[in-house]
């Protein structure tokens, strides 16, 4: 079993989430005892057998040109059927170089000048996704509560009205880890079908389900309609983000056809050892995802007990390791973030970085040591209470 309190150690060799300088550019502070809660990514070691299984890889010693083998995308295959009972055909997966960068050449190569609409807050980086090719619409989701929910009425008007040619949506939902409902979902599509709007989601955090809320794929519901196409991999859920590689899955092969076109017109090659260790994260790494879900909710449960009596709303999420919470005495919640830095050393996520509808909000990562956690929400809350 992983100790999930026995820290890698990320400082000093380009972590960005440990890197002084990078730091220091963010958060206008050096020389600090810091606690980064900031950066989407894991602090954790993996399970022995996943690390073997690297190891062995590294060790074979070929890092030439390869081509993709069919083991690859069986291990695509097998773990989408196992975690998500989602059935998926070779001839749906697409390797490519990122999520982030796959939904980069999905834009491009498909929407070229068109309009593109998001559900705000959301994943800051999709605005440039957007922005490089096309022009961003921004739809509020309507927060209720503990949660956010879509205003499909407000969506409908907003479809018509500004000629929306495709929606870029989260699922689950970054920053809030909302696992969408099945209705909801099923409401959206119909909606994309209805105007003929391409539908392109970011499946990252999927894996890592908190609730008994269950992970339902866009790429589900197409047979309902054909025009959906999703980025994802292994990077989140394995913290393999540092090797570019990844994955896009459409059942549209004239969509994949096209995205594949753009790859190949810049020569975008995938990381053989992104390749090879997603492989190896998939077929042997079940078990350990299971023992990080246990843990999330071992770190939640200590978030949710020290910032009791705060005044600070959490949101709960259902999905992944990012909690989103609301600090209503914030004004200024970009200045707060480096006035709680400067003081503190807490490092967190600004709500300014979800592009809009972000009011007070700011959001923490939990997948790190229990102690510096209860340490970090123990100084962010004697912080906060003092503001």
């Amino acid at each position: 079993m992983t100790n999930f309190n026995d820290l890698m150690e990320r400082s000093g060799n380009g972590s960005m989430k440990w890197d002084a300088t990078y730091i220091k550019k963010r958060f206008l502070i050096e020389d600090k005892t810091i606690y980064p809660l900031f950066i989407s990514d894991m602090d954790y070691n993996h399970a022995e057998v996943i690390q073997q299984h690297f190891i062995e890889t590294v060790q074979s010693g070929d890092f030439g040109y390869f081509t993709i083998q069919d083991s690859f995308y069986n291990s695509i295959i097998e773990w989408h059927k196992k975690q998500h009972d989602l059935n998926i055909r070779r001839e749906w997966i697409l390797a490519a170089p990122g999520t982030l960068s796959g939904l980069h050449f999905i834009i491009g190569s498909l929407l070229q000048n068109k309009n593109v609409l998001v559900f705000t807050p959301v994943y800051g980086h999709f605005q440039q996704a957007i922005t490089s090719f096309a022009t961003m619409h921004n739809c509020p989701l309507a927060y209720n509560g503990n949660q956010y929910t879509i205003d499909f009425n407000m969506l409908e008007e907003q479809l018509q009205h500004d000629n929306i040619e495709a929606i870029l949506f989260c699922n689950p939902h970054n920053p809030s880890g909302k696992v969408w409902r099945q209705t909801e979902l099923e409401t959206l599509v119909k909606l994309c079908r209805k105007y003929d709007i391409l539908l392109i989601a970011d499946e990252i955090h999927s894996d890592v389900i908190l609730g008994k809320k269950k992970f339902v794929s866009l790429l589900s519901f197409s047979e309902l309609y054909d025009k959906i196409i999703i980025s994802t991999g292994a990077n989140k859920t394995f913290n393999l983000s540092g090797l570019s590689t990844s994955y896009i899955l459409s059942q549209n092969k004239l969509l994949l056809a096209r995205v594949e076109e753009q790859l190949n017109k810049y020569h975008i090659q995938v990381n053989r050892l992104g390749i090879a260790f997603t492989q190896i994260a998939y077929e042997y790494g079940a078990e350990w995802v299971q023992e990080l879900i246990a843990q999330l909710h071992k770190n939640l449960a200590i978030v949710k007990t020290v910032l009791a009596g705060s005044g600070i709303e959490i949101m709960e999420p259902e999905a992944g390791y990012l909690v989103w919470m609301r600090l209503d005495k914030v004004k200024d919640v970009e200045q707060f973030v480096r006035q709680l830095a400067a003081a503190t050393g807490v490092l967190v996520e600004s709500g300014e970085r979800f592009i809009a509808d972000y009011q007070s909000f700011i959001r923490i990562n939990i997948a790190t040591s229990s102690t510096l956690l209860q340490e970090a929400c123990t100084k962010l809350k004697t912080f906060y209470c003092s503001y």
